[in-house]
């Protein structure tokens, strides 16, 4: 598809009908949703004959003067046409990732031809009325000034849309040759040649340049960036090498999961979080507008993604399991987890009210990655009641998830940006390059390996530049998932305002708006990574790593704190009140305690465990003493561990276990 004519028209956006605003939520500014069907999601193809009627209408109206309200007219019907044509598009890119055939791959291959064609034709009308002095102001009630319509319409060149083209022909080709590392390398070769022509005809010095300022509209510099990576190798490779060592520590086993089963798990999990993101989740499964099928038909080069449906305005989940459920179903309800972040964004992105307003807007990339990210680290909170003894692992595996995905942000855009500003590209000098770059990262690999890891990644190839959205995002979402660990209520709500101000707001503008930290600025860098560190790692001064509790403080890390800043105390004794505190927040989080309970005992109502301790009262778990009291900062004996224990156990099974 063309990226280049992605600019909202606002003039003619915002003359257009609108979805009706049914009431505000707490968040999201709730429209009137409509209704899915199978047809809607069902590729038809476009007929542009009208099109091409209209243009030479508005090129007739454009030799008098006067015509201004008929020109406008008109020109509205030809760019509603774009929206028509994205529509089909999305449709079918839809059904070949779904069913990766002959048949779908030509309907693809067909609709991109269409675009491509209305993008030259609206591209050469903007031309025409910018060559009429008489109606050249007309550019500025469609676009608000004229140097955008002139920015956002392909140059009147031959040669670019011949390049365009065979760049559509080389993505298309990816998908067919997947898991081929050598046909993929030689391929992706000649999509650096295309790509940086179609940028020197752009006026850019190569693509990465291009893509950053024209597809991603991205604000922060070079300089910024190059001093990011550093901040990231600094304090963030030191926590991902803990964290991955704490996975080995932690065991976990297969939860077998059918389609329904994953489905379930990620809708409780996410009314959890907030029934607005419940709201949503209903909508999904009422219109059917996801696929999570594990299926053999699908396009192996297709991951998982949520793509915006123009014309309908409605999002589309769709994952692509590389596991089956029936063998492991926890994977599946993480991705489903992260995918809809992005799909209940959108869903109520203010934009989607304007009926033409997605086919022209480009989302904000390292936006969009914060929804989608931010409701994984949320989730997390549920783990326990999600995955019960797995929880522990998964935790980790989040924690590195979300490291791991800052440094593949980094990684792979300081390796695209030297690919596209290469001298004279060979296969061999990219799987250098790459070689060379992740042993800045504390890596090895061969050549041969290099290049296995570069032509895996399907961003390479179908959104180049994409990947450091995951970092930024990444980094913004660590900070949000360790203030989660002591102020749980308060992230949500900095979430939710995030996520309601949707998929077009540039990332700068969440930050001032939502009061983001600059990740840019290195001491903001090392708050979040002391922040990681003391919500995560065992870094206690009297426990090393040979000490037989190390393994077992990482399962219980989010349960149990030491003393002091520095020292677990792993040979002094427990009050009551620690005990009882390690036994609530236990049961907390891998069942739910979903309320408040009133103090009982009149030694315990500043005791900083009070909620557990009247929690485990109120459920015959614990007993005080003969004058009322709790006895909160005795020292606890083995044998009141072994009865509150006992009536735990007890408590959870829901019957006698004497």
């Amino acid at each position: 598809m063309i990226k280049k004519l992605t600019a909202v028209l606002t003039a003619l956006v915002i003359s257009l009908q609108t979805l009706s605003v049914l009431a505000m939520g707490e968040y999201y500014t709730h429209l009137d949703l409509p209704k899915i069907t199978q047809e809607d999601l069902t590729y038809t193809g476009t007929d542009i004959s009208g099109l091409k009627k209209d243009i030479a209408s508005i090129e007739n109206l454009l030799k008098k003067k006067g015509n201004e309200e008929k020109i406008l007219s008109i020109a509205e019907k030809c760019f509603s046409v774009y929206t028509d044509v994205s529509y089909q598009y999305a449709l079918a890119k839809l059904g070949y990732d779904r069913n990766c055939n002959e048949e779908n791959l030509e309907k693809l291959g067909e609709i991109a031809d269409v675009a491509l064609e209305v993008t030259e034709l609206l591209s050469r009308l903007i031309y025409d009325i910018y060559e009429n002095e008489n109606y050249r102001d007309l550019l500025e009630i469609m676009f608000g000034d004229t140097e955008t319509a002139l920015r956002f319409a392909l140059p009147d060149d031959e040669e670019l849309l011949v390049l365009i083209d065979r760049e559509k022909e080389l993505t298309t080709q990816y998908s067919e040759i997947y898991g081929d590392s050598d046909a993929c390398a030689e391929l992706f070769l000649e999509l650096v040649a295309i790509r940086n022509a179609i940028a020197v005809k752009m006026g850019y010095d190569n693509y990465a340049d291009y893509a950053n300022t024209e597809i991603f509209h991205r604000e922060y510099t070079d300089e910024e960036l190059a001093g990011f990576y550093e901040s990231v190798k600094e304090y963030f490779l030191p926590i991902y090498e803990e964290a991955v060592e704490a996975l080995f520590y932690l065991e976990s086993s297969s939860i077998p999961m059918d389609e329904d089963e994953v489905l379930l798990s990620a809708r409780a999990t996410v009314k959890n979080i907030n029934p607005e993101l419940g709201e949503a989740f209903e909508y999904l499964i009422a219109n059917n507008i996801y696929d999570i099928r594990t299926n053999e038909n699908k396009n192996p080069s297709a991951g998982a993604y949520t793509m915006v449906v123009p014309r309908l305005n409605i999002p589309y989940l769709y994952t692509n399991p590389a596991e089956d459920y029936e063998e492991n179903g926890v994977y599946n309800v993480l991705t489903l987890i992260h995918e809809f972040g992005h799909f209940a964004s959108i869903l109520y992105t203010p934009e989607m009210a304007f009926s033409d307003a997605p086919a022209f807007l480009n989302p904000s990339i390292d936006t969009a990655e914060i929804h989608s990210q931010g409701l994984e680290a949320l989730a997390e909170r549920y783990y326990g009641e999600m995955f019960g003894s797995n929880a522990s692992m998964l935790r980790y595996y989040l924690l590195c998830t979300l490291i791991g995905a800052v440094i593949d942000g980094c990684l792979l855009n300081q390796w695209q940006e030297q690919v596209y500003a290469m001298e004279n590209p060979t296969v061999e000098k990219m799987n250098t390059v790459m070689t060379e770059i992740v042993s800045e990262y504390n890596g090895e690999c061969t050549p041969e390996e290099a290049q296995d890891i570069w032509t895996a990644v399907i961003h390479n190839y179908q959104s180049p530049m994409y990947y450091i959205s995951y970092a930024i995002s990444g980094l913004v979402v660590l900070d949000l998932y360790s203030e989660s660990t002591y102020d749980y209520d308060r992230v949500v709500d900095k979430y939710m305002r995030i996520s309601a101000e949707g998929i077009y707001r540039t990332y700068s503008e969440i930050v001032e708006e939502c009061q983001l930290p600059d990740i840019f600025d290195k001491s903001v860098m090392a708050d979040i990574a002391g922040k990681t560190e003391d919500a995560f790692l065992i870094r206690y001064s009297d426990v090393s790593d040979e000490a037989w509790c190390k393994p077992y403080l990482y399962v219980v890390s989010n349960i149990m704190d030491g003393r002091a800043d520095d020292e677990f105390m792993p040979d002094s004794a427990i009050t009551r009140s620690e005990f009882v505190g390690v036994l609530g927040k236990m049961y907390d989080y891998y069942i739910g305690i979903d309320e408040d309970y009133e103090n009982v005992f009149e030694d315990t109502k500043t005791d900083e465990n009070r909620r557990y301790i009247s929690w485990a009262a109120e459920n015959g778990i614990v007993e005080g003493y003969d004058d009322k009291t709790f006895g909160a900062e005795d020292t606890l004996t083995r044998e009141q561990a072994s009865a509150m224990i006992w009536r735990l156990a007890d408590a959870v099974s829901g019957k006698d276990v004497s």
